[in-house]
């Protein structure tokens, strides 16, 4: 069974991926959207933040919360 903490780093780690394959299409994204690649890289950068503080907040609650014996 995995632990708490080993779920975390999956889904973290999950989720910069995704970011990782997001940075790969963001010409293709530029191109569409008629915009700038600066606009379109603080989307992802917004993301990766997103993630970052989530991932934060939720190690802070799982300190928080009581041990199961």
């Amino acid at each position: 069974m995995k632990t708490p903490a080993a779920a975390l780093t999956g889904a973290v780690a999950l989720a910069f991926a995704d970011a990782s394959i997001v940075a790969l299409a963001l010409p293709a994204i530029y191109a569409r959207f008629d915009t700038t690649i600066v606009g379109v890289s603080w989307v992802l950068t917004g993301y990766a933040v997103a993630v970052t503080v989530a991932a934060v907040a939720l190690i802070l609650v799982r300190r928080w919360l009581p041990t199961r014996p």
